[in-house]
């Protein structure tokens, strides 16, 4: 399989005890976003991974593309990242539970066994 990008981020205790469920949010996922700080990936930065914008929000741009994650195939994902306030971009719509959420499939307990409880041995 041949990847046309790559994106990681390593996800912070606070990300992984909230995506996990451990962050006192039944059931997982009570973080609505996963930022992106601005400080370590600037627009210019973002504009050279992502391309031209598919559209511009009140705080910048705002880009939606399919996604597919290394152990799910060849299964496919729209997701969007945008620029939510001056200090951060931001993979949306990341929370469980709600009409919008459209959580990242490999993110999924249910679907991939990620996250699992082991969150405490993320330095």
């Amino acid at each position: 399989m041949k990847a046309d990008s790559l994106i990681f981020r390593r996800l912070s205790q606070a990300d992984f005890k909230n995506i996990s469920g451990q962050g006192g949010v039944e059931g997982g996922g009570g973080q609505g976003y996963i930022d992106i700080s601005t400080k370590g990936v600037t627009r210019e930065m973002m504009y050279s991974f992502l391309g031209t914008e598919t559209s511009m929000g009140a705080k910048g741009p705002r880009w939606e593309f399919q996604v597919k994650s290394l152990s799910l195939g060849d299964e496919e994902q729209t997701i969007a990242i945008y620029q939510r306030r001056d200090a951060s971009f931001c993979i949306a719509s990341q929370k469980i539970g709600t009409r919008e959420s459209n959580r990242v499939e490999i993110w999924k307990t249910e679907r991939t066994g990620f996250p699992d409880e082991s969150y405490d041995e993320v330095e």
